[in-house]
């Protein structure tokens, strides 16, 4: 995990996917990006606008390949497929 510390007024743009948390004092907004086009062909998801002042912490991993790589060091995990353990049930 990384956190980003904004300066007032310093805006970050990240996936909402790898925000996990931010600041109260953090102004903090989602919005899809592209136009038309980007969103009938399956463009990017949801995009997590925050301003400064503050902190912004996020992950560097989607939640599947965080889960695999968790699975992959658990005895019997096995990695790479859910081995039985449910992984690739997560969302």
């Amino acid at each position: 995990m990384e956190t980003t510390e904004l300066a007032r007024g310093e805006q970050f743009n990240v996936d909402t996917d790898h925000t996990v948390a931010v600041d109260a004092s953090v102004q903090y907004a989602t919005f899809r990006p592209g136009g038309v086009k980007n969103r009938a062909f399956g463009g990017e998801g949801n995009v997590a606008k925050s301003s400064g002042p503050g902190n912004v912490r996020v992950r560097n991993r989607d939640f599947e390949s965080l889960a695999e790589n968790v699975a992959g060091g658990i005895p019997g995990g096995g990695g790479g497929s859910d081995d039985g353990i449910g992984v690739s049930g997560f969302p």
